[in-house]
């Protein structure tokens, strides 16, 4: 049994996270997801919540 991930180089595993992140984002804040790179804060969540997902999504970026 392998993972998806096993297979996949630095470049493709940054790029399926960032993708990853905007799914969850726009799904809780009811967001297009093809308007945004990164969706604003959902309302209802925390600010240290999304500084932290902002922050993963940023070294996501860096890495592309």
């Amino acid at each position: 049994m392998a993972y998806r991930s096993q297979f996949m180089d630095r470049y493709n595993r940054a790029h399926h996270a960032q993708c990853r992140i905007r799914r969850k984002l726009c799904e809780r804040g009811n967001f297009d997801p093809d308007e945004w790179d990164l969706p604003p804060k959902p309302k209802g969540m925390r600010q240290r919540t999304y500084e932290g997902i902002e922050a993963k999504y940023d070294h996501y970026e860096a890495i592309l």
